[in-house]
């Protein structure tokens, strides 16, 4: 039987296979002990899709900000403008 690691998994820890953090391609079997039927709390299923929606909510909130500033801009000059004017105030001062 071929694993991606050496040995097949541990019985009480996650399944998930994570790598080393070193530059060579070596996995091993991840150290948590089950808490969820064969995954830890960080790799659950479950987990995994809650943590990518909430950055991804978060990038989509980021990118709407930044999509929105010019008009907020835009806005905030028009604002200044009007109000100068009301006050007789010249824009170019």
């Amino acid at each position: 039987m071929s694993y991606l690691y050496d040995h097949p998994p541990k019985q009480g820890r996650c399944r998930k296979a994570v790598s080393n953090g070193s530059r060579s391609f070596s996995w091993h079997q991840c150290y948590r002990k089950v808490v969820k039927g064969e995954w830890c709390t960080i790799h659950h299923p479950s987990a995994v899709e809650a943590r990518r929606a909430a950055s991804r909510d978060k990038w989509e909130k980021e990118l709407e900000a930044r999509h929105n500033l010019p008009v907020e801009r835009a806005l905030r000059r028009a604002t200044v403008a009007q109000l100068n004017a009301e006050l007789g105030r010249r824009s170019d001062a």
